[in-house]
């Protein structure tokens, strides 16, 4: 998981190391398939969640593809939340993507 404060498209740099390792990993895998999702907490309009996923998306895409790693993006906005709570502990641990391997 990559974590951006809210209503932000920036990799923090408390996550730098966590992606960093991630690509080293995932570059040794070369056949995986690596899929970025990008989730919003519930607050804003549809609209407003999906062009901030879609940033946040190519922000760690860039990130990943720079260190040699193939990804695919996939922007759920509010839609797929992580943690269903519609409150201030909820909705920072939906301001993530989520990086799966497949």
């Amino acid at each position: 998981m990559i974590d951006f404060d809210q209503e932000k498209d920036t990799i923090q740099d408390d996550q730098k190391g966590r992606m960093e390792t991630k690509a080293q990993y995932l570059k040794a895998a070369p056949a995986a398939v690596v899929t970025l999702e990008g989730n919003g907490d519930r607050r804003g309009t549809h609209a407003y969640k999906v062009a901030l996923g879609h940033r946040k998306n190519n922000s760690a895409e860039k990130y990943l593809v720079k260190r040699g790693v193939n990804v695919n993006t996939i922007s759920s906005d509010e839609r797929k939340p992580l943690n269903i709570g519609h409150d201030e502990l909820a909705w920072p641990s939906n301001r993530c993507d989520h990086l799966a391997q497949r």
